[in-house]
């Protein structure tokens, strides 16, 4: 299914794959869906909007997503297991839920069923390679194309990525500014260190901090050996700047905090609790790992009538690095839209986060709860 956009030539592709981690291990089939290892025909293949905020890079990604579908072929809840960037997948939700699938037919009537999908998002070849070394905003280094075919054999590619996070304060007080950093990756693609070059306001470069160490990378390669790299990442902190969490839902918020807060509900207002689709932990903080740290930290944010979470604030940390951590995960999540009397509503929620040390130097660093 080919997107109609005027500006690139992208592809939407959904395929059917078991996503056998996502499932609980014992379920019976009076009380909920039949779990299948091979999606059903999708008769309606709604084609999924590529990411306004992404357009720019043109990146490929994909989401990988538990489907409950219904005895009629509809898609009747949507559980996200992992994401190439967060931006793929308020597009993917909003698609998700208008797809049908042929029926399923078991033991002679319809059944509802339970299915792992994927969600895939391409582009050409010639736009890819256009993009090169800054998918996601970030730049390998050295720059030139010549210069990087001397350093490396494999180039690095990004895993996944995620947005930083635009400090609360300077979101509300309409407080812009930019940032650039260069990253140094060890051997296996993990953040080792991070090198301010510009900043306008300090928490800026925490922010952009927080986000590398929440990406995944892949190593460099040079003479069959994996070799340690840099990438460069500029940012622009101000509304609607690219590869930063804000829509027209951000603006609506804001708005209304700057107004005093009215038409923002407490959770216990709500027709029904929220239920979270999907809700990475966060990252044990690079800064941290020598002296193996525990802590916490107490997030507040904002759900909004998508979903999303928006405008996380650092309420209180035991180390700020936990803070900037937590917020990096907490923008990424989503929920079932909170409803209020059956209408969409901004709801605030406030969480606590534990933090503990990963058990080894070389285990992955998701190590908050």
């Amino acid at each position: 299914m080919t997107l109609h956009l005027p500006d690139s030539k992208l592809r939407f592709f959904a395929l059917g794959l078991l996503v056998a981690a996502a499932f609980p291990p014992a379920m019976h089939a009076d009380e909920s869906p039949r779990l299948l290892r091979k999606a059903p025909f999708l008769k309606v293949p709604y084609p999924a909007d590529y990411p306004p905020s992404l357009k720019e890079t043109l990146s490929p990604g994909s989401v990988d997503l538990v489907l409950d579908v219904d005895e009629r072929g509809r898609v009747s809840k949507v559980g996200i297991v992992s994401a190439t960037h967060p931006d793929f997948i308020a597009s993917t939700l909003a698609a998700s839920r208008r797809w049908v699938f042929e029926p399923t037919v078991l033991e002679g009537r319809p059944q509802s069923v339970r299915f792992g999908f994927v969600a895939f998002f391409g582009v050409e070849d010639r736009f890819h390679r256009e993009a090169g070394d800054h998918r996601f905003g970030f730049h390998l280094l050295p720059a030139s194309t010549q210069a990087q075919s001397r350093a490396f054999d494999v180039l690095p590619s990004i895993v996944s990525a995620v947005n930083p996070v635009f400090p609360y304060e300077m979101a509300v007080a309409e407080t812009r500014g930019r940032a650039e950093v260069v990253f140094d990756l060890d051997s296996t693609g993990r953040v080792e260190h991070m090198t301010v070059v510009s900043c306008d306001h300090p928490e800026l470069a925490e922010a952009l901090r927080a986000m590398g160490e929440a990406c995944r990378f892949t190593g460099a390669f040079k003479d069959r050996k994996a070799i340690g790299y840099q990438l460069r990442r500029p940012q622009d902190f101000a509304p609607f700047a690219e590869f930063l969490s804000f829509d027209s839902r951000t603006k609506k918020l804001l708005e209304l905090l700057r107004s005093g807060g009215g038409g923002i509900v407490a959770v216990g207002e709500l027709d029904a609790k929220p239920a979270p689709i999907y809700r990475p932990g966060p990252v044990y903080p690079q800064a941290l790992l020598a002296a193996r740290t525990a802590g916490s930290a107490e997030i507040e944010f904002f759900i909004d009538p998508d979903g999303r979470a928006q405008l996380p604030r650092i309420v209180s940390a035991s180390q700020p690095e936990f803070g900037w951590a937590a917020a990096t995960a907490v923008q990424q999540w989503y929920y079932d839209p909170p409803r209020r009397q059956g209408k969409p509503a901004y709801v605030r929620v406030r969480i606590p986060m534990g933090f503990k040390p990963p058990p080894g130097s070389e285990a992955p660093r998701r190590a908050g709860s």
